[in-house]
């Protein structure tokens, strides 16, 4: 850190010289153009304005194959590299990896390819938050929705179709995942965005919420595909009334995060006993049904449990979010 002392000139004009040093490393010279980003807390970043250079990633193919290839990938994409240069002659089975693994990704494409080497580009398009996760909830709810209609009337193509679903939703939380990291690594991100990093992070945080419910919904779509026959009447309803709680808790409290309401944040936090209790009330249903569907059922149970939780975990990032803002005003 270095301590320097503001001149006045002319009675209006406040100035301060620049480290010698750092803007020699940055080759200022006379006419060159600052960008200056004043922030609420005192600090202002002052930065050459230039053209951002492109930033390179490289991965060595070798013999890697399958998930290894696959989340080497994925974490350059989030990392935030611009350019991921995958170097290496590659078999038919990694191109299948590469080419499948970029079709999960937003704003993403391989640009070039030759005998030895395939570079991806990724673009730094600007997000709205809301939109985002809004894009993730609609998903995720329409796929808890559904598995849980599946089930009911034993839809196994309405099942199959949640399973695909789940796709999207890992590529839009990848995205959430990658924006979170530029503006983690690049203070600037920020700024040019309009996006705070905490608000980020809290968005980021529900989406890994609303991320892990679609998982859910897949578990209780692959149950629905794995019964054999149509569920009884009222064991259905049963399940089908607290899942659609479950579900309650999800929508309130995603929108208490969007909407910055306390109260709403609280009222799904209190919801969690009364679900327990039918969770619990549907548990004691399976004792009438054969074993093989009862334990297919109880993982059904399980995963509405966890949904509840997450619901209520975004809940809980939303009273983060909301309450010290109150304190501050």
């Amino acid at each position: 850190m270095e301590i320097r002392k503001v001149q006045i000139t002319g009675g209006a004009t406040f100035m301060v010289t620049l480290p010698k040093e750092w803007a020699e490393a940055q080759k200022l010279q006379s006419g060159t153009k600052m960008a200056l980003y004043p922030r609420a807390d005192g600090v202002l970043i002052i930065k050459p304005l230039r053209e951002p250079p492109l930033h390179r990633g490289e991965l060595s193919l070798g013999s890697k194959s399958g998930t290894i290839l696959q989340r080497e990938i994925i974490t350059l994409y989030i990392a935030g590299f611009d350019l991921i240069e995958i170097k290496g002659r590659r078999s038919a089975e990694q191109y299948r990896i590469i080419k499948e693994t970029t079709q999960r990704f937003i704003s993403a494409d391989i640009i070039d390819e030759s005998a030895d080497a395939i570079v991806l580009k990724a673009l730094r398009d600007e997000i709205s938050l809301n939109e985002w996760l809004q894009r993730v909830y609609r998903i995720t709810r329409s796929m808890f929705n559904d598995a849980l209609d599946a089930l009911a009337t034993h839809n196994k193509d309405l099942a199959k179709d949640v399973i695909y679903r789940d796709e999207e939703v890992d590529r839009f939380f990848l995205r959430l995942s990658r924006q979170l990291r530029l503006a983690l690594q690049d203070p600037l991100a920020e700024e040019a965005s309009n996006i705070s990093r905490l608000q980020l992070f809290n968005y980021h945080t529900a989406a890994r919420q609303l991320e892990r419910i679609a998982d859910h919904s897949v578990k209780i779509a692959h149950v629905v595909e794995s019964l054999q026959k149509k569920l009884p009447k009222s064991t259905a309803e049963g399940i089908l009334d607290v899942g659609k709680l479950a579900m309650s808790t999800m929508d309130s409290a995603v929108t208490a995060l969007q909407q910055s309401e306390l109260k709403r944040a609280h009222e799904v936090l209190d919801s969690s006993n009364p679900i327990n209790e039918k969770l619990l009330k549907s548990n004691k249903l399976l004792r009438d049904i054969d074993p093989a569907t009862a334990q297919l059922l109880s993982i059904v149970l399980d995963s509405i449990g966890r949904v509840k939780d997450y619901g209520a975990n975004i809940a809980e990032t939303a009273l983060n979010a909301i309450v010290p803002g109150l304190r501050a005003a």
